[in-house]
């Protein structure tokens, strides 16, 4: 009968170091994926453009990819040119 509480106590702790170890090792694969996907993204580049949203119809985008005009930023010419017609004052 001591034998067989002994197995079980063994097992238990045997069971409980697996999943420990499993658990550190499974923190580690986030970080190492993360840091080959952003390699792979060739436009990503070292640093992330600041967003920007659309005076005209508030989407956001990346500052590279926005037209600015008086103090304000826009994701068109289009977008620009109506929000400058209904805002005379602001050119």
């Amino acid at each position: 009968m001591l034998g067989i509480i002994r197995l079980i106590i063994l097992l238990a702790l045997g069971w409980l170091a697996y999943r420990y170890i499993r658990r550190f090792l499974a923190l580690d694969k986030p970080a190492e994926r993360d840091a080959t996907s952003s390699d792979s993204r060739p436009e990503a580049g070292n640093q992330s453009l600041p967003m920007q949203r659309c005076a005209q119809c508030q989407v956001h985008l990346p500052e590279g990819e926005s037209t600015r005009s008086s103090g304000h930023y826009f994701c068109s010419d289009e977008h620009r040119d109506a929000w400058l017609e209904a805002n005379p004052k602001d050119r």
